[in-house]
């Protein structure tokens, strides 16, 4: 199999400071320039190739030194497998040409259009797929009638509007996560190295692709309707990478409900939260829309009827918050009820009005009054109150 990315310097992270970068690129670069001589298996896959994948390792590396991101990991084989042509191809109907692999049969999901620019060539679960990035010139997208939304994405429901409208994601069921446990069994089972190894391991990477795809579409799926029927979204800002930390612990201070943790992470991916909001993003400014993150705290506590929090007040602070189970939400100060995840869109655009009332104030747009964004009451603009309310009963 042709390498789709080359990666040098298989060692843990070492202690190495900004000023040092460029004396480490040039290091990295002769390493690459006599890497064919050392392994001649590289002259089989095409230059481009391998000069893309030295590009996006340059790039990790400027990312870490500007402290953007972590220390770049080696590569490990098997996974994320592409390799990307930036030149040297030719697009038809039915059949693609790339350097060094001639002419490939081509299912195409779409026609091409605009400008194709590179095309990335990627395996997933035993298939492989062509992504050919394309310059397109786009008309200035229509003024639309504002229609804000708050969003809130939760395990249980998926992704629940301020309307009271419920956009489901599929999740993995209990006949799934017994079939998962069986090809994990038996990929353990299986001696390093072997041929049955690596079948039992294509089993299961096709397995995983089938319940991504699945899950990447219905994210598409949520994320076009809301840019669809709405032009300004709120989500709240969910630091996903320490809600899905793992809870182990070290060997001196191991963790707690270490089971538990791990069934809440699986449970908080499976609905792809992180997904339906970055998609969500792009496709609103496409639209000419506007998309925000407020901040989480207190969303689903916080009645959005009166606006008020038990802490709010010393007089009122011995008494609990509103939620008073997973799907009831009880306003201990004003009585109002309803559904808890309701409650929390609702709040979630009351956020958002403030924040887009800053915004506009800001870049010297139309004045927008003041109580228009922190009033909790006109969260309920966004949809009729009742709407919705048997279905998420049910």
């Amino acid at each position: 199999m042709l390498p789709s990315r080359l990666q040098l310097g298989a060692r843990a992270a070492p202690a190495i400071q900004p000023q040092r970068a460029q004396s480490q690129l040039q290091y990295r670069r002769q390493r690459a320039s006599g890497a064919e001589k050392e392994f001649p298996f590289f002259a089989e896959a095409p230059s481009q190739c391998l000069q893309q994948a030295l590009r996006d390792l340059e790039d990790a590396y400027q990312r870490f030194f500007q402290k953007q991101a972590g220390y770049p990991k080696p590569r490990r084989k098997s996974v994320h497998e592409s390799c990307r042509f930036p030149q040297g191809f030719t697009i038809e109907r039915h059949r693609l040409k790339l350097a060094k692999l001639g002419w490939l049969k081509l299912t195409a999901h779409r026609k091409v259009k605009g400008r194709p620019t590179s095309v990335t060539v990627s395996r997933e679960g035993g298939h492989w797929y062509a992504a050919i990035a394309c310059e397109v010139e786009l008309s200035s997208p229509q003024r639309r009638e504002i229609a804000e939304v708050g969003v809130d994405l939760n395990v249980a429901t998926g992704a629940v509007t301020s309307g009271a409208q419920i956009l489901p994601m599929p999740r993995t069921s209990p006949e799934e996560m017994r079939q998962l446990a069986r090809l994990q069994k038996s990929l353990a089972r299986k001696k390093k190295g072997s041929r049955n190894r690596l079948k039992a391991r294509r089993a299961l990477a096709r397995f995983h692709a089938k319940l991504a795809r699945r899950r990447r579409n219905a994210a598409h799926v949520i994320s076009h309707q809301l840019t669809e029927q709405h032009t300004h979204i709120a989500f709240e800002d969910l630091r996903l990478t320490n809600m899905t930390a793992s809870a182990r612990g070290t060997v001196e201070q191991p963790g707690r409900n270490v089971a538990a943790k791990a069934g809440l992470n699986r449970a908080i991916l499976d609905v792809s939260p992180g997904q339906i909001r970055s998609m969500t993003k792009y496709k609103a400014a496409w639209a000419g829309g506007e998309c925000v993150e407020v901040d989480a705290r207190h969303t689903s506590q916080r009645c959005s009827e009166c606006g008020g929090h038990p802490r709010d007040d010393a007089t009122t602070n011995h008494l609990p918050h509103g939620r008073v189970a997973r799907d009831r939400f009880v306003c201990p100060l004003c009585g109002h009820e309803v559904h808890a995840d309701i409650n929390a869109a609702r709040n979630i655009l009351a956020l958002g009005r403030a924040r887009w009332a800053a915004l506009r104030t800001t870049a010297g747009g139309a004045p927008v009054a003041a109580c228009g964004g922190l009033s909790s009451k006109r969260a309920r603009e966004a949809g009729s109150k009742d709407q919705g309310m048997k279905r998420l009963a049910a």
